[in-house]
């Protein structure tokens, strides 16, 4: 019997996940002996990393989602970690879209851009941004482009985002669900994106993203001295590099953010010169020049 509850036991330790301060104190009082594993790291990396040593009072192992984390947790004397991976690594439906994405032959110059905005996933994020997406629309299709506009959202927010853009010049298609959104991923040219879990997801299906946040000025005063981190979109955090542009509060600017879409996009040229593949970059000047994708030969 001893034996068969003490299995019972670690097998609860493995799928235990501990959230939130209350949970934190309670758990070692009412199971003493029970060894408590929490199941994604806290943000220690980014902010606040006097919790990494904090947590050996109440955690006896972390499992991390992020590579870079056990080393971290380390450094900063908190629990033994393990890395075991983000579930968006194993999501068959983002693999297929990045198969899609990368097998796709890129647009003929002048031909409709796929366009996706995704404003956040909360109200607050919604009202900030969307105002600034609509700016970086009108000023792509004023500069001549075609755009075929979806904005996924979820179903709480789908009512304010439908009143938000119902007064656009653009038709904008509004969907909710995941198979929307995965089906918006398969087909998007770049993507327009509030900072957040969802620029790993556009990295993953092979989506060109740009991410903007506004944040509340007393929070973003807070955030000043706590923030350690010197990128807030994961991508850019686990390839230790930028690899998808970042503009905060003040640095969001709608033409900006038109050009950089554009920049981003890639098209065929038919009277280009070989290979007649690139992108549109500006000269500095009000004018745009092509510059040619780079290309090798397969051996």
């Amino acid at each position: 019997a001893d034996q068969a509850q003490r299995a019972s036991r670690e097998r609860l330790a493995r799928l235990l996940g501990v959230w939130g301060d209350q949970t934190q104190f309670q758990l070692p009082e009412r199971l003493p002996d029970l060894p408590v594993v929490k199941y994604v790291a806290p943000t220690v990396w980014a902010w606040r990393p006097g919790r990494a040593p904090a947590m050996r009072s109440y955690v006896d192992h972390v499992l991390s989602i992020l590579p870079f984390e056990p080393a971290v947790m380390a450094e900063l004397g908190g629990p033994e970690t393990h890395y075991v991976g983000h579930r968006l690594m194993a999501d068959d439906a983002l693999q297929r879209c990045w198969e899609a994405n990368t097998a796709r032959t890129a647009r003929a110059d002048g031909s409709t851009v796929n366009l996706l905005l995704l404003p956040g996933s909360r109200r607050s994020e919604v009202r900030a941004l969307l105002d600034d997406f609509r700016q970086a629309v009108d000023i792509m299709r004023e500069r001549g482009n075609a755009l075929s506009i979806t904005l996924p959202t979820l179903p709480h927010l789908e009512r304010q985002v439908r009143d938000h853009v119902l007064g656009w010049p653009d038709v904008v298609r509004v969907t909710t669900g995941r198979d929307a959104q995965i089906e918006a991923y398969g087909t998007a040219d770049v993507a327009i994106a509030a900072s957040g879990t969802v620029l790993l997801e556009l990295a993953l299906a092979g989506v060109p993203a740009i991410s903007c946040y506004r944040s509340d000025p007393l929070i973003r005063r807070v955030a000043e001295r706590l923030l350690t981190t010197w990128s807030a979109a994961l991508p850019n955090v686990i390839a230790d590099r930028p690899v998808i542009n970042e503009y905060y509060d003040e640095m969001i600017h709608p033409g900006m953010l038109a050009r950089l879409a554009e920049e981003r996009i890639p098209f065929i040229g038919y009277h280009m010169p070989f290979p007649a593949l690139g992108f549109i970059a500006p000269n500095g000047e009000g004018s745009y020049r092509f510059v040619p994708a780079s290309y090798q030969f397969a051996e």
